[in-house]
């Protein structure tokens, strides 16, 4: 009996460590679990993004009723008024279009044209005591998307959104509430 339990032990001692095959599964997992985590991660910057472009949004409508009843005298600014004013700031203003040349009255300069969390601003003035902005993601489709919705916004307003960042928003899109 003696025997039988050294070879008993001799092999509960060499059987130390993991096998190849249990090492392939655990990095298997893992690399799923990564996988799914980016995709996660994808979906959460887009949904901030959206969230910080209709704050935006708002935040320029608040800018241009300000302009208007101060500097403005009634007229609605352009983004180099608004800028030149320094009623929005040099981030907001190099994701604007077009984007401001001119250096702020504080003596801030003029901003490089860049997205703003992954959107730009497109402002139309069709008369002084008329605006419109429309706000899209920079990258519509595919894996990078950079927002979820686009944006439209008037003198009225209200902010209106469509649902998919590849339609076009304008005054008959859906109001957000």
């Amino acid at each position: 009996m003696k025997k039988a339990d050294c070879k008993f032990n001799k092999s509960i001692k060499s059987s130390k460590g993991f096998s190849l095959i249990e090492l392939l599964i655990v990095v298997t997992i893992i690399g799923i679990l990564a996988a799914i985590s980016v995709i996660n991660i994808f979906a959460a910057k887009r949904s901030a993004n959206t969230s910080s472009a209709a704050a935006m949004m708002r935040l320029i409508h608040g800018t241009q009723a300000s302009y208007s009843a101060g500097v403005g005298n009634g007229n609605f600014a352009t983004p180099q008024g608004l800028f030149s004013e320094e009623y929005i700031d040099g981030a907001l203003a190099a994701a604007t279009n077009p984007t401001p040349t001119m250096p702020s009255k504080g003596g801030n300069p003029a901003p490089t044209q860049r997205p703003k969390n992954g959107y730009s601003f497109n402002f139309s003035n069709p008369g002084p005591t008329q605006y419109n902005i429309v706000a899209r993601p920079t990258i519509q489709a595919g894996v990078g998307t950079t927002g979820d919705k686009a944006f439209y916004i008037d003198e009225s307003g209200v902010l209106r959104a469509t649902t998919t960042p590849t339609d076009v928003p304008d005054s008959n899109s859906a109001p957000l509430n």
